[in-house]
């Protein structure tokens, strides 16, 4: 039954992580775009932060161990049901996107929608101009398909023929390498690698007691949820490369430090706690960095760079890869965590490898 579940909540998982951006930037007036999507960044940083502190409110009913209450776990389970209701519920009072209306020439209703959510009177300039813009590059993307693939007659065809173009048209597939490469890279920052196992890895670096799981996830999940808010706030101002050098510096002094740390100290923690309060805080550092560049930015960018044409698939193909690549962190950082993380700089700091997996990568 837990697998089977599972498997349904990743295909609506994976299917909503795609749409979702799509969906708010085909919404979106320009000028906010980047600060919306954001908001999905937000969201998911939100749900991970109360998800962990409902798992350690229950962990502890009945017990531990053998006598702990199937309601510890049952619990978490059921309570996932609420938001899925919320959505399931609230997804009836959306509107279709002003775009995808255009799209099936249904003007009256785009307009509609365009009045509704931007809050202006019918007879506004703007959403006269903002219909024509969109009018526009809908009747081009009808035209220009047509002109491709001619021998696309069904929706199904079309939709093969587009995402064949992404890898087949220059600069589509240039378009769709940075925005798969952005999603590799996310995942190989390490992100997830220290959500799934902040606890080994805070006991890694000498930290131990009954609140390192309240120190690793929990604060974790506190500052990674916080440290979004400034994207959703100043994204459109900063610019998308701006965000991105500056959270990738920070990352990488961040983790160029715990690794030092970590090489320096790693015989003599006990002797030395506030080196490992020192390398907790360098993670926290490091997930704060995250959050509000890459973190945010690995959303948006894929929703901007394709054209309008085979954005759905452009954006679906990023979203795959990000998950992918999220299940690959997943399946190898328990094996990797020391000989990896903390190997690099071993090297760099000229201490011989002792374990096989360790000399294997050297």
């Amino acid at each position: 039954m837990l697998f089977i579940g599972r498997f349904i909540a990743g295909l609506a998982i994976g299917q909503l992580s795609m749409v979702i951006p799509l969906y708010i930037s085909e919404l979106s007036p320009a000028n906010l775009r980047g600060s919306l999507i954001s908001l999905q960044q937000a969201s998911i940083t939100l749900g991970i932060m109360v998800a962990f502190w409902l798992d350690y409110g229950t962990t502890n009913i009945g017990g531990t161990g053998d006598g702990q209450s199937p309601i510890a776990w049952r619990l978490p389970l059921a309570l996932q049901c609420v938001p899925s209701l919320i959505l399931a519920s609230g997804t009836f009072f959306l509107p279709y996107s002003p775009r995808w209306l255009l799209m099936k020439d249904r003007e009256e209703e785009a307009r509609a929608t365009l009045v509704r959510i931007r809050r202006v009177s019918e007879n506004s300039p703007c959403i006269e101009s903002e219909l024509l813009e969109i009018k526009a590059a809908a009747i081009f993307d009808n035209e220009t398909s047509d002109l491709l693939y001619p021998n696309a007659n069904t929706n199904i065809q079309l939709t093969i023929e587009r995402y064949k173009a992404l890898f087949t048209v220059g600069h589509l597939r240039r378009r769709l390498v940075i925005a798969c490469t952005m999603q590799v890279i996310q995942q190989f920052t390490g992100i997830n690698a220290i959500i799934y196992y902040a606890p080994q890895i805070f006991r890694n670096i000498g930290l131990s007691g009954n609140s390192v799981d309240l120190l690793a996830t929990g604060v974790i999940g506190v500052v990674n949820f916080l440290s979004t808010i400034p994207a959703i706030m100043y994204m459109d101002r900063w610019g998308r490369r701006k965000v991105l050098i500056i959270g990738g510096i920070g990352m990488g002094i961040s983790q160029l430090i715990v690794g030092t740390i970590y090489a320096v100290y790693k015989d003599s923690w006990a002797s030395h706690k506030s080196a490992g309060w020192a390398a907790a805080s360098f993670v926290w550092i490091y997930i704060a960095n995250f959050a509000f560049s890459i973190g945010c930015t690995n959303w948006i960018i894929p929703s901007e760079i394709f054209s309008p044409g085979v954005r759905a698939q452009g954006v679906g193909i990023a979203i795959g890869v990000n998950w992918l690549s999220n299940f690959v962190v997943a399946l190898i950082t328990p094996k990797m965590l020391q000989s990896i993380t903390f190997g690099t700089f071993y090297f760099f700091l000229g201490e011989p490898p002792k374990s096989p997996t360790l000399k294997k990568v050297y």
